[in-house]
């Protein structure tokens, strides 16, 4: 823009002076155009400073090119290739020569010298030009990249607290819906039975489950506090001081106790010395499998077997399939994410995660790998 002006400007100034001669009216007003598209069009703008140069030959003019002639040439030099650049700056000192020596008195070495300042002083601005619009594009490019890697950091953000809230909803329901679903199921079990005995083992049930409930969302919550703390995106984890076999006989033994018959067949060595989250992974789908049970199982044993196979963790737990006799407000504390959830869990430590029917039975098998 302010190159066109500055073209305009002087084009309208000069031909106050040259109304008469048409030949100098087309070298000043093709010099003006080729000025205000230099900045827009480079190469368009060559070709009207080109046409300038024979319309200023044929004019006899010199001093009313040089003006145009030395802004475009620093302009497009700014804009196109060095190598485009270059080319018209030396055919331009030639043609300019040229043009000073058939029109002027100045000699030829005169006219040379006089005319290659000239162009180079328009390249070496040219230079300057190129050199401020290179800053000011890797500026925006930095800019550009900054801001890019800010909406990325957000989005990273985000999905660290999705995974998270995710992790926790996982982790609560591990610990949560597994013991209340033991206790409603040892209230409703209670409510039938008339026997002391049976009341006093009910609250022996519901109080191991409660207080089971209580030390694991404490150690959740230690957990999530410490890494808070940090400033941790770790997923929690509930941290417990039993070992994995432990904690899996334990919910056997709670099954045990509400009348349904449970067998177990564990690796305990290869349990308890395999990664932690590995382990926590094994946990919870037994968790998980034998609080279905309690939910909808029907009458029957069921089986849990954690072996090292090869590279693996193998867990199966191998339930009666869905039963009609469970009560409805017990089928109804189903969230119907539990199984998703724990294949998420599963996948989260590089295993695989299979459920579903096996003849009269509903069968969970896990693949948990034995080293990360």
């Amino acid at each position: 823009m302010a190159l066109a002006t500055l073209a305009i400007v002087s084009t309208v100034d000069d031909l106050r002076f040259s109304a008469e001669d048409p030949w100098k009216v087309a070298v000043l007003l093709t010099g003006c155009a080729a000025v205000t598209l230099a900045g827009i069009r480079p190469l368009l703008a060559l070709v009207l400073t080109w046409v300038m140069l024979v319309l200023g030959w044929q004019a006899g003019s010199v001093t009313a090119l040089l003006l145009p002639l030395w802004l475009t040439t620093a302009v497009v030099h700014a804009i196109v290739e060095r190598r485009i650049g270059m080319i018209h700056a030396v055919t331009a000192i030639v043609a300019l020569t040229a043009l000073v020596i058939s029109h002027t008195t100045f000699s030829v070495t005169a006219g040379f010298w006089g005319c290659t300042m000239l162009i180079f002083t328009a390249v070496a601005l040219g230079e300057i030009l190129r050199w401020a619009l290179e800053a000011r594009e890797q500026s925006h490019r930095a800019e550009e990249t900054r801001r890019q890697e800010a909406v990325e950091h957000e989005q990273r953000l985000a999905r660290a607290r999705d995974d998270e809230r995710s992790a926790l909803a996982r982790a609560l329901h591990d610990v949560v819906a597994s013991q209340l679903t033991i206790i409603a199921t040892t209230v409703a079990a209670a409510r039938t039975s008339s026997q002391p005995q049976a009341l006093h083992d009910a609250l022996d049930v519901v109080d191991s489950s409660t207080q089971t409930a209580l030390v694991e969302m404490r150690e959740l919550l230690q957990v999530l506090d410490r890494a808070e703390t940090r400033g941790d995106s770790a997923r929690p984890a509930t941290r417990v001081t039993d070992p994995p076999s432990a904690r899996i006989s334990h919910l056997a033994r709670t099954l045990t106790r509400l009348g349904r018959e449970v067998t177990m067949d564990l690796d305990t060595h290869a349990l308890d010395t395999v990664n932690a989250a590995t382990a926590d992974a094994a946990v919870r789908v037994v968790r998980e499998s034998l609080t279905n049970a309690v939910r909808y199982a029907g009458d029957g044993p069921t089986s849990v077997s954690v072996q090292a196979v090869d590279r693996w963790l193998e867990v199966r737990v191998r339930t009666p399939q869905i039963g009609q006799q469970a009560p409805d407000r017990l089928r109804s504390m189903g969230s119907g994410r539990g199984l998703e959830g724990l294949a998420t869990t599963v996948n989260e430590v590089g295993g695989s995660l299979r459920a579903g029917p096996d003849h009269s039975h509903w069968l969970v098998e896990a693949q948990l790998p034995l080293s990360r």
